[in-house]
């Protein structure tokens, strides 16, 4: 059985494809690019993340809120 995602934020990337943080899968983000194909990350992020709120610097990388129980960081991905 394929594990449901549960998007919390979605943003347009400098390079046009959309970025969405997934709150059930602990610590991934994904990219999907117009053509339909669907990357996820998980560089820079603890174990036992939920990434939530994500945005696009004015530096080109994207920004995301990584809550987590005992903090919230911001993290640069």
């Amino acid at each position: 059985m394929q594990q449901r995602a549960y998007v919390v934020d979605i943003t347009a990337g400098p390079d046009g494809a959309l970025w969405v943080t997934d709150f059930l899968r602990d610590s991934r983000v994904g990219r999907i690019t117009m053509t339909g194909r669907v990357s996820q990350y998980s560089k820079g992020l603890s174990g036992s993340s939920r990434p939530s709120d994500i945005v696009a610097g004015p530096d080109c990388t994207m920004w995301l809120v990584e809550a987590d129980a005992d903090r919230t960081d911001r993290v640069r991905f």
